[in-house]
């Protein structure tokens, strides 16, 4: 096993949920630490923790919105040192590859394309790894997935049209018992869609916890009722409702799970009002969108992270098609 990493990374919930240790051996830490990833080191090490100790081999593992591979390494380098290696599927890897990554990880910017820069970084779990490219919208409902989703790492559902897709498919195949969705974007209050749906979705399962950047981890103990799928596929949601969900979810995370907001004391809130600006947004309440954000704290929407709802929510139509995907 190794040296154990003297640094905390996992969150407690997570270290329960696992019954893991709360700590990643050295060499393994020193590898995710390394990698040329835009998951931070706390979801690096939560990916990690979850291949290693929360699958079972059911099913195959899906890293939606893979990138430079960053997030691909951590989920199979967790599979090949879990007790699950010998019966393991594959981490399937979707993305385009279409210069995203050798625009965002110059150090790798030698390679010939984002599909080398993904080889290079997933080279010693290359047995493990399968990379795909696809066009989420187009292609992900036919990709075949006869073992079923047993962990989906989200990372693609970057407008209102990808998560829609993303749901449709990652609903269809749940394995009761095992299958683990990973919001990795849920921080971006542009993206309110996976809070609003979350209140849902948490009538068939439960967080189990996440990583400490706000990326909260669901396990399904169940199938996901027809009923709800309809309504989140189709995003049939009311503006009240939206509104309502949102802050029910983050009222909740900042409950029971406050360690996923430790590093910004005022995430929370914040996040989850800058969310409502969103609900109002993708609903057409343009006005109502930026009534609703110059209700967020100041040094929230001072962060550099930040400037873009400012922007967004100003750009009327046009920016709302772009955060619907249209």
């Amino acid at each position: 096993m190794g040296d154990i990493a003297p640094a905390t990374m996992l969150a407690e919930s997570l270290v329960k949920s696992l019954g893991c240790p709360a700590h990643s051996p050295l060499d393994r830490a020193a590898e995710l630490k390394g990698l040329r990833s835009q998951t931070s080191p706390f979801e690096r090490e939560a990916l990690y923790a979850l291949g290693r100790y929360a699958y079972s081999g059911a099913g195959d593992i899906w890293d939606i919105g893979c990138a430079g591979g960053g997030s691909s390494y951590c989920l199979a380098a967790g599979v090949a040192d879990g007790e699950a290696a010998e019966k393991a599927g594959r981490v399937v890897c979707f993305d385009r590859f279409d210069g995203h990554a050798k625009k965002a990880f110059t150090s790798l910017a030698e390679e010939a394309d984002d599909l080398a820069i993904f080889h290079r970084q997933t080279a010693p779990v290359a047995a493990i790894v399968k990379p795909v490219r696809l066009d989420l919208l187009k292609d992900l409902a036919s990709f075949p997935a006869p073992r079923g989703v047993e962990i989906a790492h989200i990372d693609a559902a970057k407008s209102l049209a990808l998560w829609k897709a993303i749901f449709a498919k990652l609903a269809a195949n749940i394995i009761p018992g095992r299958t683990v969705w990973i919001w990795q974007d849920f921080n971006r209050a542009r993206l309110p869609f996976q809070a609003y749906a979350l209140p849902l979705l948490l009538e068939h399962g439960e967080i189990i916890g996440g990583a400490k950047d706000c990326t909260p981890f669901l396990r399904f103990r169940e199938e996901i009722a027809p009923a709800t799928v309809r309504k989140i596929a189709a995003d049939a949601f009311t503006l009240e409702e939206r509104i309502a969900n949102v802050r029910a979810t983050f009222a909740m995370l900042d409950r029971d799970f406050s360690e996923l907001f430790a590093r910004r004391e005022t995430l929370s809130r914040d996040l989850a009002e800058a969310s409502v600006a969103y609900c109002h947004l993708i609903a057409g309440d343009f006005d109502g969108a930026v009534r609703a954000y110059e209700a967020v704290g100041a040094a929230f929407r001072a962060r550099k992270a930040s400037r873009i709802y400012e922007r967004e929510l100003h750009g009327g139509e046009a920016e709302r098609r772009r955060v619907l995907g249209e």
